[in-house]
């Protein structure tokens, strides 16, 4: 094997640390690159990178970031639950990180901005004088729905 593509394996291992054999071998594929996934393992493994995983040790920012904030912190997501008659309901859900409390301020059969807003406020009124606790509100991007309603919550 050419030293050059040698050296370009250990690059790409030792710059993305959570990158496997398997993603560094496909990457190289895409470059116009002739390898076997093993010999890029093989290669990795005489270099000291070990596996993806224990190559790079957790550095714990979001745990960190999860313990400080805490007492202020609600996380939020909608799920949908499928009923015996197929009726697909649509819940919203949110948790306050510091009691592990959860809360389902509403369930609807159509999901809209206007229903979303309108549960957020639900909550925000459940909750009275301790809604101005929480500071964050994380969420996943679950739509426009659920986006806008969630921003009217965290402005509340």
């Amino acid at each position: 094997m050419p030293e050059e593509l040698r050296d370009l394996i250990i690059r790409l291992g030792a710059e993305n640390p959570r990158w496997g054999f398997w993603r560094v071998h496909g990457e190289l594929r895409r470059l116009g690159q002739r390898v076997s996934p093993a010999g890029v393992r093989r290669i990795l493994r005489a270099a000291g990178l070990g596996p993806a995983p224990c190559r790079h040790p957790v550095r714990g920012e979001w745990a960190a970031f999860l313990k400080t904030q805490a007492h202020g912190l609600l996380a939020t997501d909608l799920f949908h639950v499928d009923t015996i008659s197929l009726q697909r309901l649509h819940a919203l859900f949110v948790m306050e990180a510091r009691t592990r409390t959860v809360h389902v301020p509403g369930v609807t059969v159509h999901t809209t901005a206007v229903r979303a807003t309108r549960q957020a406020r639900q909550l925000i009124w459940q909750l009275g004088q301790r809604a101005y606790d929480f500071t964050h509100v994380i969420r996943d991007g679950g739509g426009a729905k659920f986006t806008w309603g969630m921003c009217r919550l965290a402005k509340a």
